[in-house]
C-alpha cells in the first residue's frame, strides 16, 4: 500500500513539473492561449489547410472521400482523414467560407 502512494505520488510531481514547464514555455514564446502564435504552426499552413480545403471541395462536390487525383499522380485520401480529420468537428467545414490558396 506505502509503495502505491508513493507511485502516484511521484506521478503527480512529474504532472505538475511539466505542467509548468510547459505554460512557462507558452508564456515566454507567446504561445495560445497566452499569444497569437501556435505550437503546431507549420503543420497547420502547410498541411492542415490544404487537408481541410480537399475535404470541404469533396463533401461539397460529392466527391469520393476514398482516392484524390490532387495528392500528387493520385492517392488514398482516406488514410489522411483517419490520420489528419478524423474528428466529427471536422465535418464543420461546410460550414466554413471558401478559401483561395496560391500553392492549391
Amino acid at each position: 500500500m506505502l509503495k502505491s502512494k508513493v507511485y502516484w505520488k511521484n506521478i503527480g510531481i512529474v504532472a505538475v513539473i511539466l505542467s509548468v514547464m510547459l505554460i512557462g514555455i507558452s508564456l515566454t514564446s507567446h504561445l495560445y492561449p497566452f499569444g497569437n502564435n501556435l505550437w503546431i504552426r507549420a503543420d497547420s499552413y502547410t498541411q492542415y489547410s490544404i487537408f481541410y480545403k480537399a475535404l470541404r471541395q469533396m463533401l461539397l462536390e460529392h466527391q469520393s472521400v476514398l482516392y484524390s487525383f490532387k495528392l500528387g499522380l493520385g492517392g488514398n485520401f482516406f488514410s489522411i482523414i483517419a490520420y489528419y480529420l478524423a474528428s466529427p468537428l471536422s465535418l464543420f467545414v461546410i460550414f466554413s467560407p471558401k478559401i483561395k490558396f496560391s500553392y492549391l
